[in-house]
């Protein structure tokens, strides 16, 4: 027993030892790693006061669209603040396209010398759901830096606006326009109400024109001339390639414009004449006419604003300062390229301008004049009809439905589907019964009998779905060529839909070679949307929840950053169904110098001759000038010539568009009324092209401000006649993995459309 507890006691005191050493052990392995954390603090601290001293790079900044706003369907630009030294190069930002489908944009991260640490990317989004994300990357593909792209919540980038809302951006210091605008603005409180985008000094401006695509006009004042100055070429490079695509400049710029509208000045490109030098207007009666204001903007006998002189002015003089011989222009529009440049000669933003009780009523008449036609309440009410009957309330919505019916494509009327469930219903039920029991005998036989004739069966409505629907891809097309013979410039706008009888993937671009002849040297291929709330529109908020798998699209950007190129690859595209897209190209030609037209001042009609020079051939041709359309009878083979006054029939404008009709037993007229569920595709053209000369809203009852800038009946009152004709073959033909899909289109409507330069 004793034995037993000196063992014990022996044993105590090891274990006592042996847990006052790890006691001593954790107290010194605390004191070492307290001092580890107290060296580690003290030395993070020190080099913290030494970033600080020095100065670290300012955190990176995201921010979308135009003061925040992003248009559905439009392309936007994207805003990226870093350090000038990252090594990012490259960006890929993902969202949802116009039918709910993940698409992966990726091209070029677009800088500029002049503001250094400002990248700029850009991106198109489909629906109001779902999200989205910027990734930046190294030229190694390597990932940098991503950013989630919230349009909800605190941290929000941006918000989404309607894509038949008008948006105009003006270029100022402050909100001065947005708040007049805004002041007298008819639809400030409707859905479809303008929106102004004030870019003040903190903004940066697009590097690209393809950012500008989801403006309507541009408002640029020159009084802060250092606002001014920080414009670098590429950024109003860009703006002049937007305004020669179709966009609208609202330019004042009298302050400093011996600096800006000098020969080597920044803005010299958009006087619409010689600048000469400054000069007084003391009369401005006519201004107080144009803007509908009772109060004088000059009510002293010999007060006087400043205003820019301008010799030999290219374009229309809206408002002078007065009806004597010496006339002064005070408002001039003129036509650049295919869009146009309203030009103040006086500064719209000094005291006594912004003073002047008519202020916010000129204002918004120049915008009104630079956007599309303005809708009133009625019209809009009356539109909801048509969205609800027919899904759309644009007229692309329109054009949509006859691009989706392919001739190759039948559809089984639901009476034959009735007619074979029930033929098979009798076929597997009494007919089954009355076979095996009367004739065979043997009930058992069902086992052969019933899969036998639903074999049958599965294999006839196989061979009728295969005889209803083309083995291929297949593709219906409108084109509209626009060339410009005074700047040499060529314009091909597509709106295409692809059926696809199987599910598959497939890559898609624009051949080079167009088949009228151009030799295309810049496209744009994406996606198409149906703008409205209605079914499949892009502001409809109901999310089908699928998941769908994305696609890429990809852009090769020039040096200068103004010339793309664009694939689609890995395209979706489900059993059975259509995938709509659009694309605009452009090229080049020899520029028209000699002036053949001219306007007779007695009679306001177009005289002179016409040489067709172009190497195809066009039939329904019809010269359009004004408010007349000068129709030709015979086609136009290349190198003909027709005289205007004798070779064709004066009819109105707009009683072609109308198709104005003769009533029965009476000698008036009346238009035919526009039927929104028209499918004739060169008919709904005829109205995109000249939309305002047809009367707008109030004869279609439908907008047309998704793809305004093919509405060209603004050109017909600035010194410009349009041929228009119709070519029979396809001009732009689409690749599909990497092969020529010329065989594979179903209908093709071609139509071109030629700027002539009238001698006024």
């Amino acid at each position: 027993m004793l034995r037993e507890c000196s063992f014990v006691s022996t044993h105590c005191e090891k274990f006592m030892s042996f847990s006052f050493v790890l006691h001593r052990i954790g107290l010194f392995a605390a004191v070492l790693l307290g001092c580890q954390l107290s060296f580690s603090g003290t030395l993070n601290s020190a080099l913290l006061q030494e970033s600080q001293g020095q100065g670290t790079a300012p955190p990176a900044k995201v921010s979308i669209g135009f003061d925040g706003n992003v248009k559905l369907g439009k392309w936007v630009p994207i805003f990226v603040s870093l350090d000038p030294s990252t090594s990012a190069s490259k960006f890929e930002v993902e969202n949802i396209d116009g039918d709910d489908t993940p698409v992966i944009y990726q091209g070029p991260l677009l800088s500029d010398p002049k503001s250094p640490g400002q990248f700029q990317a850009w991106t198109r989004i489909g629906r109001s759901y779902g999200k989205s994300e910027l990734r930046l990357l190294n030229s190694s593909d390597e990932l940098i830096e991503t950013f989630q792209l919230s349009f909800t919540g605190k941290d929000r980038v941006g918000k989404f606006i309607g894509s038949t809302q008008e948006l105009i951006l003006t270029l100022e210091p402050q909100d001065l326009f947005k708040k007049s605008i805004e002041s007298v603005s008819s639809l400030a409180s409707q859905e479809d109400a303008r929106i102004i985008a004030a870019l003040g000094e903190n903004n940066t401006l697009p590097f690209n024109w393809l950012e500008y695509d989801s403006a309507d006009a541009i408002l640029l004042v020159t009084s802060d001339i250092e606002r001014v100055e920080r414009i670098s070429e590429v950024q109003l490079d860009a703006i002049e390639t937007w305004v020669k695509q179709g966009g609208t400049l609202i330019l004042s710029a009298t302050s400093n414009a011996n600096q800006l509208l000098s020969e080597n000045g920044s803005l010299a490109r958009f006087c619409p004449g010689n600048f000469v030098g400054l000069d007084e207007c003391f009369n401005s009666s006519r201004l107080e006419t144009f803007c509908d204001s009772q109060e004088k903007l000059l009510p002293a006998k010999n007060d006087s604003i400043p205003i820019v002189q301008i010799e030999d002015v290219r374009g229309t003089v809206l408002v002078d300062n007065s009806n004597t011989k010496n006339r002064k222009p005070l408002i001039i529009k003129t036509a650049y390229g295919m869009g146009k440049v309203i030009f103040v000669t006086f500064d719209l933003d000094t005291s006594k301008t912004t003073e002047w009780i008519g202020f916010p009523k000129l204002v918004e008449k120049l915008v009104s004049g630079a956007a599309t036609e303005r809708e009133t309440t009625s019209s809009t009410a009356a539109r909801g009809s048509s969205v609800s009957h027919f899904g759309y309330k644009d007229l692309i919505g329109q054009l949509r439905v006859p691009l989706d019916r392919f001739r190759d494509v039948q559809f089984v009327k639901f009476a034959m589907i009735a007619l074979l469930i029930g033929l098979y219903i009798l076929c597997i039920g009494p007919g089954d019964y009355f076979l095996l029991h009367k004739f065979f005998k043997k009930m058992e036989l069902t086992w052969i009998t019933f899969p036998l004739v639903s074999l049958i069966f599965c294999g006839l409505a196989i061979g009728i779905s295969v005889a209803t629907r083309p083995d291929t891809i297949k593709i219906n097309q409108l084109e509209i060529i626009d060339i410009d013979t005074i700047n040499g410039e060529v314009r091909g706008t597509v709106w295409g839909n692809l059926y696809s009888p199987i599910g598959q993937t497939c890559s898609i671009g624009l051949e080079k070679s167009h088949q009228l002849g151009f030799e295309i040297d810049s496209n744009l291929l994406t996606w198409h949307g149906l703008p409205g709330n209605g079914l499949g529109g892009m502001a409809t908020t109901a999310n089908p929840g699928l998941l769908k798998t994305n696609y890429e699209q990809s852009f090769k950007v020039s040096e200068n950053g103004q010339t793309l190129n664009t694939e689609i690859e890995n395209l979706p595209l489900q059993v059975s169904s259509t995938k709509p897209i659009f694309a605009t190209w452009w090229a080049s030609i020899e520029p028209e110098s000699r002036v053949q037209l001219n306007r007779d001042p007695r009679l306001t009609q177009l005289r002179g001759r016409v040489n067709y020079k172009l190497p195809f051939k066009l039939k329904n041709c019809r010269l359009i000038f004004e408010n007349w359309a000068y129709v030709l009878e015979n086609p136009l083979n290349p190198s003909d010539t027709f005289d205007v006054q004798t070779g064709t029939t004066e009819k109105s404008l707009k009683s072609i568009l109308t198709r104005k009709v003769k009533l029965k037993k009476s000698d008036r007229s009346e238009n035919s009324p526009w039927d929104p569920t028209d499918i004739r595709v060169n008919r709904i053209a005829d109205i995109m092209m000249f939309y305002q000369a047809s009367g707008g809203m109030a004869y279609t009852n439908l907008s047309h401000q998704y793809h305004s800038f093919t509405d060209m009946t603004d050109q017909l009152n600035l010194h410009r006649a349009i041929l228009v004709g119709e070519v029979d073959e396809p001009g732009a033909i689409l690749k599909i993995n990497g092969e020529s899909a010329l065989s594979q289109y179903d209908q093709t409507t071609t139509i071109v459309r030629i700027l002539l330069e009238v001698q006024y």
